[in-house]
């Protein structure tokens, strides 16, 4: 559908945009979760050093995305709310938030 879209006919080809958008969001949702493994489990074990820990999840993570989880495609409905509503929030309304609540923590 992206390739369709024709901006004030000098941007014709909006799908790469959308392909970088859609790369850095998930590099950006797996180094937050990635972050927030290490760290809470480096906390709920008393660790003090939580850069420790991230030698032993990532073993752990790369064997729950790799054999774990289901290689299945569903195709319902529901399509039309995530591309309208739940992926632009995640693509970029989380990393703006983020963003502004780190310049303002600066501050």
């Amino acid at each position: 559908m992206v390739r369709f879209i024709s901006m004030m006919e000098f941007i014709q080809n909006i799908d790469a945009l959308v392909v970088i958008l859609w790369i850095l969001s998930v590099f950006v949702h797996l180094s937050l979760n990635f972050f927030i493994a290490s760290y809470g489990t480096a906390q709920w074990l008393g660790v003090k050093n939580w850069r420790i820990i991230i030698w032993f999840i990532i073993p752990f993570e790369f064997l729950f995305a790799t054999t774990w989880l289901p290689r299945v495609t569903v195709h319902t409905d529901d399509v039309k709310i995530w591309a309208y509503f739940v992926f632009p929030i995640s693509m970029i309304g989380v990393p703006l938030l983020l963003w502004i609540v780190g310049t303002l923590r600066k501050k």
